[in-house]
């Protein structure tokens, strides 16, 4: 048996402590996500609550770099969310659309950003006059197609024609297979052609408003919250009891 909190500090990732000054480590093992955690020990747990739970654990990722700083999108986007595979899907299904609003609200109120490198460094957010179209133009080739966790191994681009490894040409150097194509989705891409896009050329973006928002509003908010929610597990992480309690006026 043991014993664990969700927040150990105000502006840790959830179920984390410190292991020393500079590293924390979780509570938890890697195969149960912070969603199913959560949901075990905060059974009387609303939607909003959820929603609100979601939002912060993306933006501890999101605001790991320094502001303006640009991080390769599945270090920042790639939430444990999308590994929770005890959900129905229907559940599951609800909850990623639900992600999904959430980095939209955040990104049409200026708290986080997107950037590509060609022809030049462009944030998204400067791609179109017109801001919502922007957004829609990301989240239907970016986000519903998960390309946050698309790393193009598959493709080859040679001479204008795509191919697969398979089927890319290909030359012998000193014994040595080596294809006459590159992988596109390893090079700089543009906001206007999004079929290249991938986890290593759509870069996310912190900002100050958003870094301030976190700090100062809801990390404090979310740790008076959860500060106290402290639940004794078996070896199966299973709830025995609850030691603490959800500080629901705050």
């Amino acid at each position: 048996m043991k014993t664990i909190k969700l927040l150990y500090d105000e502006g840790y990732d959830l179920f984390c402590r410190d292991i020393n000054d500079d590293d924390t480590e979780s509570v938890i093992p890697e195969e149960i996500t912070f969603l199913e955690m959560y949901l075990e020990m905060y059974p009387e747990v609303t939607k909003l609550d959820i929603l609100e739970i979601i939002e912060y654990v993306f933006l501890v990722h999101f605001n790991y770099p320094y502001i303006s700083e640009k991080s390769e999108s599945d270090e920042t986007m790639l939430i444990p969310l999308f590994t929770y595979t005890n959900m129905s899907n229907d559940f599951h299904a609800s909850y990623i659309s639900d992600y999904y609003h959430i980095v939209g609200h955040l990104f049409l109120s200026g708290y986080i950003d997107f950037m590509v490198e060609a022809p030049i460094e462009t944030l998204l957010s400067n791609y179109m006059e017109d801001k919502y179209k922007a957004w829609l133009h990301f989240r239907d080739n970016f986000l519903y197609k998960e390309r946050f966790n698309y790393y193009g191994d598959d493709v080859m681009l040679y001479n204008g024609k795509i191919y697969t490894n398979d089927t890319c040409p290909y030359v012998y150097e000193n014994g040595i297979k080596k294809y006459l194509g590159i992988a596109p989705t390893y090079s700089s891409t543009s906001w206007d052609d999004p079929t290249f896009w991938s986890a290593y050329n759509v870069f996310t973006v912190a900002t100050k408003k958003g870094m301030d928002y976190f700090e100062k509003e809801l990390a404090p908010r979310i740790y008076q919250k959860y500060k106290d929610l402290e639940v004794e597990v078996d070896d199966n992480y299973n709830v025995i009891r609850w030691i603490g309690h959800v500080n629901n006026k705050i």
